[in-house]
């Protein structure tokens, strides 16, 4: 009975940690193994640089970096588009947090939905 109990328990496990890996989308070697802040883009004020995530407001430093899936491939505020995911960093600027780092990320990724 304890066999059974043990083998099941050990299954249970296995069948998690596996599920858990093919779950989470590989990311590309230049990217961060984490981020300060992930989610989905709901809007963007271009010339404010504002981006809206997940119905939250980031400013964007005047100078910013945004990585793209492809190695030493960099592009602008304006390619960002309206339910594309994104991972952050952040910085201080005139004495506020601000976005100083974003990286597109996968379709896939899993965000959780925040707030400030």
């Amino acid at each position: 009975m304890k066999n059974i109990k043990l083998t099941s328990v050990i299954t249970l496990l296995l069948c998690l940690i596996a599920g858990t890996a093919f779950a989470a989308p590989t990311l590309p070697k230049h990217y961060p193994t984490n981020f300060e802040i992930t989610g989905t883009i709901t809007k963007i004020y271009k010339k404010r640089r504002i981006i809206e995530l997940d119905n939250a407001d980031y400013r964007v430093h005047p100078v910013h970096d945004i990585f793209t899936l492809r190695q030493n491939s960099k592009t602008t505020l304006y390619s960002l588009k309206p339910g594309m995911k994104i991972g952050g960093e952040f910085g201080i600027y005139q004495g506020k947090r601000v976005l100083i780092k974003i990286w597109i990320l996968p379709k896939s990724y899993p965000t959780l939905p925040h707030a400030v």
